[in-house]
């Protein structure tokens, strides 16, 4: 388990305090001894019946593993917030881009489904897909330009060290207003509950056959997701500088 909790580590590129639990889940990692009793579930069912096909059996033998990994991570004294967070393994597992899905046999094709380019992947969803046009508009005004994935490093690290406010009070009034924006988007107060929901988007029970309908809820859960994501850099980024300026002067 140590040797797969430092890969996971190395995947989710986080503090290696990080529990290992923790660590394989954020990183989509079974552990190891769940993906070894999967496999010899199939090779005993290949044994018992030849005949069976190999994706079915696959399949529902993830989805057996991925049921005891949920065992697993609810019966797990550690990392109660991260579970807070991410409750459903199963959801957060397969919460992934078309190409990816195709590559683990989990879709058909890596088309993108709503701008139909050969291959669906982060960047293309990000930053190339047209259905997505709007949700990127407000950082193109912004930035005066289109989106580009080089700019990912400078809008994730917030600003430098010396284009912050010296001030307590200017740094507590960006907490509040980082905070302000998502829960107007959310009609209430954000908590912990709705990090999964934000992160995965809508359940399949959630989708509606009207196309525009479906948009629409679509497009309102990444602009979450975008300020959730804008929220928790900030503020995590500036409480980091300010105990840092601390410690200095401690």
């Amino acid at each position: 388990m140590q040797a797969q909790r430092a890969a996971a580590i190395r995947i989710i590129r986080s503090y290696r305090t990080v529990s290992d639990v923790a660590a394989l889940v954020l990183a989509r990692m079974p552990p190891t001894h769940l993906l070894a009793t999967e496999r010899l579930r199939i090779a005993e069912a290949r044994q018992r019946l030849p005949t069976i096909g190999v994706s079915d059996l696959q399949r529902r033998e993830r989805m057996e593993t991925l049921r005891r990994w949920q065992c697993l991570w609810e019966s797990s004294p550690k990392s109660s917030w991260t579970r807070k967070l991410i409750p459903d393994v199963s959801r957060w597992y397969y919460s992934a881009q078309k190409s990816y899905l195709h590559r683990r046999k989990r879709a058909a094709d890596p088309t993108c489904c709503h701008c139909w380019a050969a291959e669906d992947t982060a960047e293309h969803t990000l930053f190339v897909c047209p259905w997505w046009s709007l949700d990127r508009e407000p950082l193109r005004l912004v930035l005066r330009r289109p989106l580009m994935a080089s700019d990912v490093e400078d809008l994730l690290c917030g600003p430098r060290h010396e284009d912050l406010p010296s001030e307590v009070e200017q740094r507590n009034a960006l907490f509040i207003g980082e905070r302000r924006e998502l829960e107007e988007s959310l009609g209430r107060p954000v908590v912990p509950e709705d990090i999964l929901s934000i992160l995965c988007g809508p359940l399949p029970a959630e989708h509606t056959d009207d196309p525009h309908i479906r948009r629409r809820i679509i497009s309102a859960n990444n602009r979450r997701k975008v300020l959730l994501s804008q929220m928790i850099d900030k503020i995590m980024g500036i409480k980091e500088e300010m105990e840092r300026e601390r410690q200095r002067a401690a």
